[in-house]
């Protein structure tokens, strides 16, 4: 009660309502014991200020335990109350309650419309940031004739952990963006070299499926409410490719969000002769068959399984395929048909991957994670790229640097890399993250030229997992050196390059000295030195020389963008209040202490210095926890 009805509703003045995350009110019971049942765990829930479940139990199970609680005594009324007005009080505010319908035909023409698909394409533009560009390696050159797309995310639009992409609709991948986008004269070929994980499975493509009645273009699919194949099926359509999250959304309306299930029928017509790994990815229950074997059976099982098999195909020979799907309660609601193409040795496909680097202009690697190493429940025990990414890297390096073509390396990721020894053997290195839905078009474009970087790294890359934590505003004392790699970051936070360069000058404070309730406003001039167009981004952080507890070396308080063509500047002002001086002290209080601050103005790759005085309020006491509180005012 201290945290959701002390601090929140008394201290906070919150008055809206308090919902749980799921799993949070069952675990009170399941994991932390501290609840000997369902229903003591729920009571406890209730009585600490929680308004409403996720989803930890059934409804109406959840309902029934409350009124049973209220009557024998064990959960106060004024509980249920609280939690009932909360909601209420919400919904009311809404405008629910005047209309409580909604247009069901919104989602479908504003969800993925041309207007957001051009909104995430400029968000990915963006945030792409360019780490390193030795040579000015990029953007690519004219002269360039062949390009070799190489690595497991070149040919997947990776979009992260609970990004659902709806039926009919393929994210755009690197690959894709350098084929549209490349010049005629200019060859692109691909090979993936390995997965993201050894036992990654890509999704089996429309082009080597047939549907139940033998159309080609993917697997007929039947999806049934429940969690048992009864009765008629609610839905009825041809999937492909069978890849799909369900995680923030149903295959259907019409069907419920936990326990429904699908069967899919139809045929894989393989276009070449090869051993192939062949299989389901999902944390739910399945059941794969082929040709009527069953290859794959996960079906009511909890623990690791199984999941793939390695199954010899001939080119254009039908195999028989029934892949049935079934959402667990509170399940991963993620399920992919999927395989491994050409399962040749790791040996073999590393060498594939070197020799199309070897002859051709330019190697773009395309690495990182995926939904498989990255997300809820995702932790690593290392930063190092996952499986054997890191191993192809330094191969398809090995391989260019003989004969002299140089290497680009696009991180998909959502996470910092610990890439020190890959990143110091190429030429560039940009992070694009998870791009978005547009996202590879928007790595092309940066790749091409056609945008230019600006994004600056929001957190730290560490040189290895040795160095966490590793971040801009870590206390003074903690940075350690290390008898075995230097203790400065791979790449710092705000970290990040362009196609042109940029200066900072003519740096004003003022005033320089402050008191109670002063403002203090800083200015800097920004100019565009290089010969494009492009954005900086300047960051201010302050830092104070000495204080009563320990404070970080520097913390960020402002930043702006700003865009500026080849020769043009900008005057950037900003201010800063007592707000942003302000530390909790020995006591937990928020107070402003007299002292001298530095104020640093950092652009990608360049920073000036700084400073003013916070002085004591008249009559020379110190400025303490009065000025605090005038300072929140």
């Amino acid at each position: 009660p201290w945290l959701l009805t002390e601090v929140l509703r008394g201290e906070w003045g919150f008055d809206g309502f308090v919902c749980s995350d799921l799993g949070a009110i069952s675990r009170l019971h399941t994991t932390h014991r501290t609840a000997s049942s369902p229903q003591d765990a729920i009571a406890q829930a209730v009585a600490a200020g929680m308004d409403m479940q996720f989803f930890d139990y059934d409804q109406d199970f959840f309902q029934r335990v409350v009124v049973e609680l209220v009557e024998s005594g064990r959960l106060a009324l004024e509980a249920v109350d609280r939690a009932v007005a909360g909601i209420l009080r919400v919904k009311f505010r809404l405008g629910l309650f005047d209309s409580p319908y909604v247009d069901p035909g919104l989602a479908g023409r504003v969800n993925r419309s041309a207007e957001h698909l051009e909104l995430s394409l400029e968000a990915a533009r963006r945030s792409i940031c360019l780490l390193k560009n030795a040579d000015a390696l990029l953007p690519i050159r004219d002269e360039v004739r062949s390009i070799a797309v190489i690595g497991p995310s070149a040919r997947v639009g990776r979009t992260g952990d609970y990004s659902a992409v709806p039926h009919g609709f393929t994210p755009t991948s690197v690959l894709d963006g350098i084929r549209s986008l490349a010049p005629r004269h200019v060859t692109v070929e691909h090979c993936r070299g390995t997965g993201i994980l050894d036992d990654e499975l890509e999704p089996v493509a429309g082009e080597f499926l047939l549907d139940s009645r033998l159309e080609p273009g993917g697997l007929s699919g039947a999806y049934y409410a429940g969690d048992l194949f009864v009765g008629e099926p609610v839905l009825t359509r041809v999937d492909a490719p069978v890849d799909f999250n369900w995680v923030l959304t149903t295959p259907d309306p019409r069907l419920p969000s936990d326990g429904f299930c699908v069967r899919w029928r139809g045929w894989l017509v393989p276009g070449q002769s090869e051993r192939a790994l062949l299989g389901v990815s999902c944390p739910d229950d399945v059941r794969l068959w082929v040709d009527d074997e069953l290859i794959v059976d996960t079906w009511g099982v909890t623990g690791p399984l199984p999941t793939s098999r390695a199954v010899a195909l001939e080119a254009g020979v039908r195999r028989a395929i029934r892949l049935e799907y079934r959402k667990r309660p509170g399940g991963g609601s993620v399920v992919r048909f999927g395989w491994q193409r050409g399962r040749v040795s790791r040996e073999e496909s590393m060498r594939e991957a070197s020799q199309l680097a070897a002859r051709s202009d330019l190697a773009v690697l395309v690495v990182g994670d995926s939904e498989a190493t990255c997300g809820e429940s995702m932790d690593r025990a290392d930063l190092v790229l996952p499986g054997r990414q890191a191993e192809l890297v330094d191969a398809v390096i090995d391989a260019a640097e003989a004969i002299g073509t140089p290497v680009a390396l696009v991180l998909i990721n959502g996470r910092p890399a610990a890439i020190g020894p890959q990143a110091e053997r190429v030429g560039a290195v940009v992070e694009a993250w998870y791009p978005g839905d547009r996202g590879g078009t928007a790595v092309a474009e940066v790749l091409f030229g056609r945008a230019n970087p600006a994004g600056r790294l929001p957190l730290t890359f560490p040189r290895s997992v040795g160095q966490i934590p590793l971040y801009a505003s870590m206390l003074h004392y903690t940075r350690q050196g290390y008898v075995d790699q230097a203790a400065t970051p791979l790449y710092a936070f705000g970290h990040g390059l362009s196609y042109t360069s940029f200066a900072l000058r003519d740096l004003e404070v003022v005033p320089d000295e402050i008191g109670p309730n002063g403002l203090v406003t800083v200015s800097i001039t920004v100019r565009n030195t290089g010969a494009v167009a492009g954005d900086e981004i300047v960051r201010l952080s302050l830092g104070d020389r000495y204080s009563s507890v320990a404070r970080p070396e520097r913390e960020l308080r402002r930043f702006a963008r700003v865009h500026l063509d080849p020769g043009r500047e900008a005057r950037l002002c900003f201010t800063l209040t007592p707000t942003d001086l302000e530390l909790l002290d020995s006591q937990m209080e928020r107070v402003v202490e007299p002292g001298v601050f530095d104020v640093y103005l950092d652009g990608g790759v360049s920073r000036v210095r700084g400073s003013f005085s916070w002085q004591t309020v008249p009559g020379g006491s110190p400025v303490g926890r009065q000025v605090g509180e005038q300072a929140r005012r």
